[in-house]
């Protein structure tokens, strides 16, 4: 039962859930499919149960978790769809963009560990996000979200502030810090939210391999930087994988 209703689509859900008494009454759909398969089960110990969920969207998720809450430790997890491929693929043309010689010092071991580590923070901050959004919605998490990163930065701000002279720092620069702070930080998060709440948190996060192809014809087109092979090939593995994504 619980792997029939993992598979039951968003729009769906909301309707069953819009047209009966399951939220007055705190219930989810998940919670009405486990109760179903513990009333028709010959033993209600989920303990000595194996359970299998099948696919991997927001509803699978939310299954998993209530079959823990009951004592079901052994749950497998199928996923008959490519989502998995495509975002391989994906990741395998942004090594390919990576892999371009640069300008730089070069890659350190700090700087990989400090990527790695931020890769992971967002991963945590997406999967987690999808579930604080669909309670409390996109702008109280963001607002949240926001305000508790620029209390933890805030010692930091303050000690390198400290350092800078206020006055020069120039009109545009001033424009260019209001800018980042509205568009690519406050509206597009906004929008990120809204979106997790409707689609699986892997699929979203699928369209972040987007990022480094951007900046990368960004940084050809407005700072003439050549166009190498790295780049055409990259960028096709990079298309191709979200392509595969967004489809499975």
């Amino acid at each position: 039962m619980s792997a029939v209703f993992s598979k039951l689509p968003s729009s769906g859900a909301y309707c069953v859930i819009s047209s009966t008494t399951c939220k007055s009454r705190g219930l989810s759909i998940v919670s009405v499919a486990l109760d179903l398969a513990t009333d028709l089960s010959e033993s209600p110990d989920w303990s000595a149960k194996k359970a299998v969920v099948f696919g991997t969207g927001a509803y699978a998720g939310a299954t998993m978790s209530l079959l823990r809450e009951r004592g079901c430790t052994d749950v497998s997890v199928y996923s008959s769809s490519g989502r998995a491929a495509g975002m391989l693929l994906a990741l395998a043309g942004v090594a390919v963009l990576n892999s371009a010689p640069t300008k730089s010092g070069g890659a350190t071991l700090a700087g990989d560990l400090l990527t790695l580590a931020g890769a992971l923070a967002f991963a945590v901050f997406t999967v987690a996000g999808k579930r604080a959004t669909a309670s409390h919605g996109a702008v109280m998490v963001n607002t949240f979200a926001y305000v508790g990163g620029g209390l933890a930065l805030s010692p930091l701000t303050l000690c390198e502030a400290s350092r800078v002279s206020l006055a020069a720092i120039s009109l545009k620069a001033w424009a260019c810090l209001l800018y980042m702070a509205l568009f690519p930080s406050l509206v597009c998060y906004l929008i990120f939210y809204y979106v997790l709440t409707h689609l699986p948190a892997s699929r979203v996060s699928a369209f972040s391999y987007l990022q480094p192809l951007i900046a990368t014809t960004a940084g050809a087109l407005i700072l003439k930087e050549p166009v190498s092979a790295a780049l055409i090939s990259g960028g096709t593995l990079v298309f191709a994988g979200v392509f595969i994504t967004e489809r499975a």
